[in-house]
């Protein structure tokens, strides 16, 4: 399994998946349940889309244009076993800071990242 593989997720305030409807609200015993895992935020980035496109003026002279707008977030986290994953959440819904601890909970292809209350 490549550890730098981009998953798309949505990251949720509350949890409701299988299995995790009552999410535990220590991270050791909520890595015990199945598809659980806990970590560190170890890094927090706008990805930026880029859009080029080709202007032309009355002239006949063209240029190329490029611009940059904000888009979805890149979120690396840090596991306690040392392996590191970058996950692209396309709607936040929840603020994360570096250093923050996080559940990641995979459930099927569905993966939800959560801050412990």
């Amino acid at each position: 399994m490549n550890s730098m593989k981009l998953f798309v997720i949505c990251a949720f305030g509350v949890v409701i998946t299988t299995g995790c409807a009552s999410s535990s609200k220590s991270p050791a015993v909520a890595a015990a349940q199945p598809g659980v895992q806990s970590g560190k935020v170890t890094a927090v980035e706008s990805v930026a889309v880029v859009d080029q496109s080709v202007a032309t003026t009355s002239s006949g002279s063209s240029a190329v244009v490029t611009t940059a707008s904000g888009g979805p977030e890149a979120l690396t986290v840090l596991f306690a076993d040392g392996s590191q994953q970058r996950y692209i959440i396309e709607r936040p819904t929840t603020a994360f800071k570096v250093g923050e601890p996080v559940n990641v909970i995979t459930n099927g292809e569905r993966i939800t990242i959560v801050a412990p209350k």
